[in-house]
């Protein structure tokens, strides 16, 4: 097969691409503010420059929110969700 001429931005993977080999069966929608897409991007092109590591933003993304998940506490949650709760309400 003959290589293809242009850059995918995207490559369907066997595990979903998940890394870990796990099967996602369900797609979720997350709302991101311009500012954080636009940090999502300079990660991921930063890991590629700097350490040839390709993944999208969005899988950073993921991959950002299941380890915050894995690791933050129910107190720490509460707090967070009150603090942006009382942000959005005064902005």
């Amino acid at each position: 097969m003959a290589p293809c001429s242009s850059p995918l931005k995207f490559r369907p993977v066997s595990n979903s691409g998940t890394g870990d080999g796990s099967i996602l069966d369900e797609r979720r929608l997350v709302p991101l503010a311009p500012k954080t897409l636009g940090k999502l991007e300079h990660l991921a092109a930063k890991l590629q420059n700097e350490q040839g590591i390709t993944i999208e933003p969005l899988q950073l993304a993921g991959l950002l929110l299941e380890e915050a998940a894995e690791h933050i506490e129910d107190r720490a949650a509460g707090e967070l969700a009150r603090s942006r709760g009382k942000r959005r309400a005064s902005g």
